[in-house]
Parts: C-alpha cells; structure tokens; sequence
C-alpha cells in the first residue's frame, strides 16, 4: 500500500488529495440560511478535486451539474445564495471559495506558501480584482452623518508614514511614560498590519475597513501590550 502524507490541509498520495472539512461546518449559521441544493454545492466546492490551496479555480457549470448532480436551475439558485451570504464567487468560469484559505493550515508549511502563491500569480489580475470588488462591494454602503464621516480618515494612516507626523506621535506616548523603543517597534508593527495589501495587489487592509479612526485603531492596539505584552512591558496605555 503507498503511503499517505499529510500536509496540513491536503492528504498527498497516490495521485489523490483529499481535503479536510472541519466539524464546525454544520455549526456555521449559514446552513440555517441556505436550501440543501445550496448546502451541498458549498460542501461540493469545498472537497472537490478541482479546489487547489490558494481557492481560486477554474469550473465550468457543466462539470459542476455532472458531478454534484444539481439541475441547472437549482445550480443557478445555489450560486445566488453562496455570493449574497459572501461564501462562493463566480466569475466566468472562475471559482473563489471566501475562506478556503483560511480554513486550511497547509500554508504553515514555506514549500505549501510558495505553491500557493505561484497559483495565484496564475490568475488572470482581471479576475481578482473582480473578487476583490465584489467583496467590497457587498459591504455595508450606508451614507454615515457628515460629523462621522469627517472623523472616519481613509487617509490618516498614511500620515504615520510622514516622518515628521510619526515623530510626533512617538514624543506624545514618551511623554505618557512609554518606552521609546517599544513605541517605535509596535509604532512600526501597526503600519506594516494595516499597510499589507490583499491579494489583488489593489488594496490594502486599512482600505477595505467600513470606517478606519487612527486614534482609536492606535488606542486598541496599545492597550492589547495589556494582554500580550511581556513581563516588563509598559502596559495598558491610551493613545
């Protein structure tokens, strides 16, 4: 009998990979939400040979009516309902399974990483940017009050990356008694988060937020040293 290896996520064999579905799938309140055509498509999506690591894959409707025997109207109701609940989308022929990923362990593995990132460098740009809009797009669009809308900067966190800006934020929290070097280290640690770009390229994190105050996003950062911080870490402060 070949033996089977598992790599986090994937069972790689003889020729074969299975995917693990976690038990907390029946917990999730979508199946509270979705028919069963819907809730075996999902599950289809997410064990068939066709999925890979990084979620993005090419599937033609047929293969799908075939395999998952759905009709083509329990398909086309099926796919409605995945993409309004934010699960599944679709864009001629392409697949995006939302959380794929992250339901998955294998990219702890470099070599796993590396795959997965020469899948997506695979992937015609045209059709991430689609995901990557249409995720954006189901958000809430809901026009705030002009007082809150003033307060909620899309553009503030490219202040802290203004040298003088990031100075004087770092004599403020000095002078609140914080050690200048873990300012300056959690400080960079903040930017490089909120400044990391989503897998399109188009983005990034701090963007794809409905509202986004520094001043608050700083204050809950720094009071987290409360919780994770080191033993002789200053602790609890409020910027």
């Amino acid at each position: 009998m070949t033996p089977t290896v598992t790599l986090g996520g994937f069972y790689l064999g003889a020729g074969m990979k299975t995917r693990i579905i976690q038990t907390r799938f029946w917990d999730d309140e979508i199946n509270e939400q979705i028919d069963i055509y819907t809730q075996h498509l999902y599950l289809y999506l997410l064990s068939s040979k066709h999925i890979n690591m990084c979620g993005y894959f090419q599937l033609r409707n047929g293969v799908i009516q075939l395999e998952a025997k759905l009709t083509e109207n329990q398909l086309k109701s099926a796919k409605e309902q995945l993409q309004r609940l934010k699960k599944v989308y679709f864009k001629d022929g392409w697949i995006w399974v939302v959380n794929a990923r992250k339901n998955n362990s294998y990219e702890n593995s470099p070599k796993n990483k590396v795959a997965c990132e020469n899948e997506l460098s695979k992937i015609p740009r045209v059709i991430l940017e689609f995901f990557d809009s249409s995720m954006d797009s189901s958000m809430d669009t809901t026009p705030k009050p002009q007082s809150q809308s003033k307060s909620i900067s899309k553009i503030i966190i490219k202040e802290l990356l203004n040298k003088k800006e990031k100075e004087k934020l770092i004599t403020y929290l000095v002078e609140k008694g914080m050690n200048k070097e873990l300012v300056e280290n959690e400080l960079s640690k903040f930017i490089s988060y909120w400044t990391e770009k989503n897998i399109a390229g188009t983005k990034e994190r701090w963007q794809m937020e409905k509202t986004f105050e520094v001043k608050k996003r700083l204050t809950t950062w720094f009071n987290n040293i409360n919780k994770f911080g080191g033993k002789n870490e200053p602790r609890g402060y409020e910027v």
